[in-house]
């Protein structure tokens, strides 16, 4: 059985802190430091992107700043595995 996107990046990752670029919906081209499975300020931690098509992240920006407990559950975000550009992780770089 063919592996999904999701499937390759759960498993390239794992709990580790990764970098990954990606085409934002405008175009433009986000790189962004983030890690998979936070849940520490996700609400009742249900995905209302589709799983098929998203991948969310935590951005870990939310450390470089200093906010509220409150303001840390903004920086969730919602990547589309199909635009994504490159994933590096443990100094190495991997396309999709």
């Amino acid at each position: 059985m063919k592996k999904t996107n999701r499937q390759k990046i759960v498993e390239l990752v794992g709990n580790s802190i990764f970098h990954v670029a990606f085409i934002k919906k405008d175009g433009d081209t986000k790189e962004m430091t983030c890690r998979l499975n936070v849940k520490a300020h996700c609400g009742d931690g249900k995905q209302t992107a589709d799983e098929s098509k998203y991948l969310v992240v935590y951005d870990m920006s939310a450390k470089k700043f200093q906010v509220s407990k409150e303001d840390k559950k903004r920086f969730y975000r919602n990547v589309n595995m199909d635009t994504i550009q490159y994933i590096r992780v443990n100094g190495l770089t991997h396309t999709l």
